[in-house]
């Protein structure tokens, strides 16, 4: 529409003008931009460059989904012999332990009769993880 006046390579006919459209947004979106059909307006090149930069986030989106879908998928089903955990609730009868205090504080607000092991560092919880003395670890959020 914006093309329609002032582009001699923009097709004038309704039908083939909407098909030639289309295949420039797809084309540009996907950043192939094989340069058939470019803008020549000032507004015809804003609204290009917009449409690059939506594809290129709408692009980089679609497949962090997937590959964040496929990363959390059910690691019990990949890694023989672990469970996965996708809830607190299936941490219930594990042996935790926790590097932080605020980990052990914040997991007896949600099961007070738990007992959590209070590590004094990382290497340690995983010393004791790997010895098989605790089932999981607990850690907060800022120690990822």
């Amino acid at each position: 529409i914006v093309e329609r006046a002032d582009n001699r390579n923009v097709l004038r006919d309704y039908g083939k003008g909407v098909f030639q459209g289309m295949w420039f947004g797809i084309v540009t979106a996907t950043t192939v931009g094989y340069g058939d059909v470019v803008p020549v307006t000032r507004l015809g090149k804003v609204l290009g460059l917009w449409w690059i930069i939506l594809g290129t986030l709408f692009a980089a989106m679609f497949s962090a989904a997937i590959t964040s879908s496929l990363v959390t998928a059910d690691v019990g089903s990949w890694v023989s012999g672990v469970p996965a955990v996708q809830t607190l609730t299936d941490l219930e009868n594990a042996r935790m332990g926790a590097n932080f205090q605020a980990a052990v504080d914040s997991l007896h607000q949600k099961y007070p009769s738990k007992t959590v092991t209070l590590f004094k560092s990382p290497k340690a919880s995983y010393e004791a993880l790997r010895d098989e003395l605790i089932d999981a670890i607990i850690e907060d959020g800022s120690s990822a």
